[in-house]
């Protein structure tokens, strides 16, 4: 059979030869049909069948590749391509195209891009592909030159003043950069903490830069083709911050004694401190064992972590100093003898169930929205974000000695609103999801336990690696306090119910941890920011309680501790112009009286609409500079 079929497949094959080529050869050439050839002639005739398949194969490829050269003649000189990004205008921005033309780009498509034959709409283009940008257009303006408008990375192209008369640096975007890529390369230092520390830290910057383009009246866009970013935010500036406050920090030269800016107690206990003493030494020295405190105390049976907290309680009653051999250092009168808890009764809990814990003052905390190890994940989202462990930046435990009271800063309109839709309790799922404060009071005064108090909130007073809080020399203060929303707006005044239900939680927070009356702030007082000149400065948040709502539920009137010593800068010229801004949450807000104190007192004085530094005489060995 097989014999059979490869006789009739060279008689096939000879005949094709025969029709083909006596034409191009004018030559005779029998058909011979018997299948008895001579095995020359069959050589010769599949030798020249060979020729003529391989001259049909050429043939076919040159008349493909001169249509393929038609082709591109006709439009491959016309466009490039690229990949399709999250929209069609992002794509040409980041292609160096004048986005306004997408039109134009989408119609050349719908012609040239077979990609392109089902996809009836611009905003129905999918991710990844492929798309076609024309070179020039019927308009007299070209979409794209042909040498790229942008390079690979960001570069600096001048220093300008951009916002008032400080130095910014004008920065061309990378290609397929946007302002985040920008933040990351000239911002960010080497060592910025963990990743989501990293994160917020640009996140932060964003936002300065952002709010900086709003008060200039400046367009902002997120991937613009330049940006102006501050020269203080840059790397180098924070890097000097960062070694300056530490010198201070590790520095006997900067000693401050505490009765340069504060009163000191006629009961206090004068120290001077020897060599290789700790704080931990002098609490176990001069104070009462744990089991001598009130059953409310929070650590009444732990001997070891109550020394640890007495110990934190005596550093920053002495300026948050280190123990320098031949310094006085000072212990409060209010950890002697019992004192504080005289003055500060303890509350104990009368009755604990599922939904509530009840106290003996009548203060009631729902758990409803209790963040708990079992709703730290859920079905595999980061839904619900775990609380962090209070700890200072050497990684030794933190625990909590103040209580910073925030406000959810809803705007009066939107409440108007949500309550004649018969909503309540606004804030409160967002706080829930994000778990970023200790406790919730809302509008009716109910109250709820979020976080554990001896738990950091996820940083509820702003990012300690890029100092957005600092108090008394300490930038995790996150870590050191106990976090409260109360819902209301800035400007607005708390009802009679909220400021109950805040001065009854505050009962019972000083009942189980020893937060004395300087400790008891508003996050306005804490909140700061790296500005010009590379120092902190106040201003960044305008939350908090007002004077009024202070003295309602007791809390005594605090000078700030690092104005004093020149630390941070109160820039009290900015709060200014923002509280005249009608489009700045500053707007109306209530200008902090003791900020004002703290000011005057470290020689700040009003010279006509603008204040002026003190004199660097008057700032002496406390290392620091406004200039």
């Amino acid at each position: 059979m097989l014999q059979h079929f490869f006789a009739a497949t060279r008689q096939f094959c000879y005949l094709s030869a025969y029709i083909v080529l006596k034409p191009l050869l004018n030559t005779e050439f029998p058909v011979r049909m018997r299948v008895t050839l001579s095995s020359h002639r069959c050589a010769n005739s599949g030798r020249a069948l060979s020729f003529f398949l391989l001259l049909s194969v050429l043939l076919l490829c040159d008349v493909s590749r001169a249509a393929d050269s038609d082709n591109d003649n006709t439009t491959g000189d016309q466009y490039f391509t690229a990949r399709m990004g999250g929209s069609l205008w992002n794509t040409l921005i980041d292609n160096g195209v004048d986005p306004t033309q997408w039109r134009a780009v989408f119609e050349f498509n719908r012609d040239y891009n077979p990609a392109f034959s089902r996809i009836t709409s611009a905003n129905r283009i999918p991710r990844g592909v492929t798309i076609y940008i024309p070179l020039e257009t019927d308009s007299d303006v070209p979409l794209r030159r042909r040498q790229r408008v942008r390079p690979k990375s960001s570069v600096v192209l001048d220093t300008v003043l951009f916002f008032g008369d400080q130095p910014f640096l004008r920065i061309k975007a990378g290609r397929g950069q946007s302002l985040g890529s920008v933040v990351r390369q000239f911002c960010m230092p080497g060592r910025a903490g963990d990743r989501r520390r990293h994160a917020n830290m640009v996140r932060t910057i964003v936002s300065d830069v952002r709010d900086i383009y709003r008060r200039t009246g400046e367009g902002y866009s997120y991937r613009a083709a330049t940006f102006h970013i501050p020269l203080y935010l840059a790397e180098q500036y924070y890097d000097s911050l960062r070694s300056r406050l530490k010198l201070i920090e590790t520095s006997a030269g900067h000693y401050v004694p505490r009765e340069r800016y504060y009163p000191v107690d006629e009961n206090d206990i004068r120290h001077t401190a020897a060599q290789g003493e700790s704080y931990a030494d002098l609490a176990d020295r001069y104070l009462a064992p744990a089991s001598q405190w009130p059953k409310t105390y929070a650590f009444h049976n732990n001997q070891k972590q109550h020394l640890r907290y007495l110990a934190q309680q005596i550093r920053h009653y002495n300026m948050n100093q280190p123990l320098w051999p031949g310094k006085v250092y000072y212990l409060p009168a209010y950890l002697l003898d019992g004192r504080y808890f005289n003055s500060n009764p303890p509350v104990a809990l009368r009755k604990k169930t599922k939904r509530k814990l009840v106290y003996d003052n009548g203060l009631e905390i729902l758990l409803s929205h209790h963040v708990t190890r079992r709703k730290a994940y859920y079905r595999r989202r980061l839904k619900y974000l775990p609380p962090l462990k209070r700890q200072f930046e050497n990684g030794k435990p933190a625990f909590p000695d103040m209580i910073i009271w925030h406000r959810t800063g809803i705007e009066p309109e939107v409440e108007k609103i949500l309550r004649e839709k018969k909503r309540s309790q606004f804030s409160l799922n967002y706080i829930y999801r994000k778990a970023v404060t200790n406790f919730y009071i809302d509008e009716l005064g109910k109250c709820f336990l979020i976080v554990d108090p001896d738990k950091n909130p996820r940083d509820h007073s702003g990012n300690p690696v890029d100092y957005r809080c600092f108090w008394n020399g300490v930038s995790r203060v996150s870590d050191v306090s106990i976090g409260i929303e109360i819902e209301a707006w800035f400007t607005s005044e708390l009802t009679a119910d909220q400021l109950q239900t805040a001065r009854k939680l505050q009962q019972v927070l000083r009942s189980s941890y020893i937060i004395p009356d300087e400790r008891v702030l508003d996050h306005k007082k804490v909140a700061t920011r790296r500005g010009p000149g590379g120092i902190l400065v106040r201003g960044r948040k305008a939350d908090g309680l007002t004077g009024s709502d202070r003295a309602a539920i007791g809390i005594e009137p605090v000078l700030d501790p690092d104005v004093l010593r020149g630390l941070v800068s109160p820039n009290l010229d900015e709060i200014a112009l923002r509280r005249a801004d009608s489009t700045d949450f500053w707007f109306e807000v209530e200008l902090d009286d003791d900020l004002l104190a703290s000011a005057r007192r470290a020689g700040w004085k009003l010279s006509g609409r603008f204040w002026s530094a003190p004199a660097p005489a008057a700032r002496a060995g406390t290392g620091s500079s406004f200039e």
